[in-house]
């Protein structure tokens, strides 16, 4: 189960800050994320976050900044290393963002997510992701489903999210793709274009900003 569900979250509407947030994410990242922002610049859509109920104003456009999850600040919580200081154990909101996207996920029939692995390179050691994982030349995504379930996808979604980048798309193409369809630019490319939402990582990677398409 999610460690913060949705339900103990607050949907926050996000300005054109918001916007600008997921534009930068999405530019000269990789070739999902080039076929993404293409969808987003023409396509209308929605931006929003969710977040604790108590983060709200200046907050919640701190798209660099940790601390928005309260347990952050409490230093009370670190833990003393031998030689080095401090390690300080941080909170995130990848289960709420793991749920959401599951949750929509059942909302679409045939609908599917590829999440993008910035780090490894096509062919590198995965760390057990290999069911899901297909690559484009040296470029690493994954594909899961509905029926993948929320541990898949909340596992997923931490290989593939660094602090500053992790992107995620939920697409609602005409026939479930298969990994080997997706390993190439063209079918990378096809699948992006049915994209109705976009999930990126944000808040120093405790949480995360979404794009929704409210054109269809």
């Amino acid at each position: 189960m999610p460690e913060t569900t949705l339900a103990e979250l607050t949907r926050f509407a996000l300005d054109q800050r918001g916007e600008a947030c997921v534009r930068e994410h999405l530019t000269g990242v990789n070739t999902l994320c080039t076929e993404l922002l293409s969808v987003f610049e023409s396509a209308r859509g929605e931006v929003f976050t969710y977040a604790p109920t108590a983060v709200a104003g200046d907050w919640l456009y701190a798209f660099e900044t940790g601390g928005m999850i309260a347990a952050n600040r409490d230093l009370s919580r670190a833990i003393p290393v031998e030689g080095r200081g401090l390690l300080m154990p941080v909170e995130t909101l990848i289960e709420a963002r793991a749920e959401h996207i599951l949750q929509r996920l059942k909302e679409l029939p045939g609908g599917v997510c590829v999440i993008d692995d910035y780090n490894p390179r096509w062919g590198d050691p995965l760390h057990g992701g290999e069911a899901t994982a297909f690559g484009v030349g040296e470029e690493v995504y994954h594909l899961v489903t509905a029926a993948s379930g929320f541990d898949q996808i909340a596992d997923v979604l931490g290989w593939g999210d660094t602090i500053w980048h992790g992107a995620a798309a939920i697409c609602r193409p005409d026939h479930e793709p298969t990994r080997a369809e997706l390993s190439s630019p063209e079918g990378l490319r096809a699948l992006a274009r049915t994209a109705v939402e976009i999930s990126c990582t944000a808040y120093d990677r405790e949480g995360f900003v979404n794009w929704r398409r409210i054109d269809r």
